[in-house]
C-alpha cells in the first residue's frame, strides 16, 4: 500500500527538493500538494477519520500564504492524530513552534529536506517507523540509530 503524503508548500525548488527526496527512497508513495495554508486547512478537513484519503504524514511549509502552519494546526481538529513535519527555512520561529504544538506529533525541518531529516521525521513516528528500515535498506543510507 502506497505511503499518502500530504505537502503544503508555496516554493516550487522546495517541493521540487521534496519531491527528489521521495522518488530517491524507493518507497511506494502518492503526493498530494497545495500551495497555501487555506488549501491545506481544506484539505486537511475534508480527510480525516475514516475517509480513505487521509495522510500518513503531512509536510507544512512554516510560512505559507493565507495561512501559516501554526494556524492550520490550531483549526485542524485531527491535529494529533496526524503525523506532522513542518518545514522551515528559519531557526527562529522553532521555539514559538514548539511551545505551542511541542507536544503534538510533529516534527520540525529545517529545509531543504533531505533523505537524513526525512528518515529522522519518519522514525519519530511509531506507525512509520517499518517504513524508515525499508527505506534506509534501499537507498544504502546508514541512520545513526541502527547498528553498523
Amino acid at each position: 500500500m502506497a505511503l499518502k503524503v500530504f505537502v503544503a508548500e508555496d516554493s516550487a525548488a522546495d517541493l521540487f527538493w521534496l519531491e527528489m527526496v521521495f522518488k530517491n527512497t524507493g518507497l511506494d508513495y502518492t503526493l498530494a500538494v497545495v500551495a497555501d495554508g487555506e488549501a491545506a486547512r481544506e484539505y486537511l478537513l475534508h480527510h480525516t477519520g475514516a475517509d480513505p484519503d487521509v495522510p500518513d504524514l503531512v509536510f507544512l511549509d512554516l510560512n505559507m500564504p493565507r495561512l501559516t502552519a501554526l494556524e492550520v494546526l490550531r483549526q485542524i481538529p485531527a491535529t494529533g492524530q496526524l503525523p506532522f513535519c513542518i518545514l522551515t527555512g528559519s531557526t527562529t520561529e522553532k521555539e514559538r513552534f514548539l511551545e505551542e504544538f511541542g507536544k503534538l506529533a510533529c516534527q520540525y525541518i529545517l529545509k531543504p529536506l533531505t533523505q537524513a531529516k526525512l528518515v529522522d521525521c519518519l522514525q519519530c513516528f511509531e506507525p512509520l517507523r517499518p517504513l524508515v528500515k525499508e527505506m534506509t535498506h534501499r537507498i544504502g543510507l546508514i541512520h545513526p540509530a541502527e547498528p553498523q
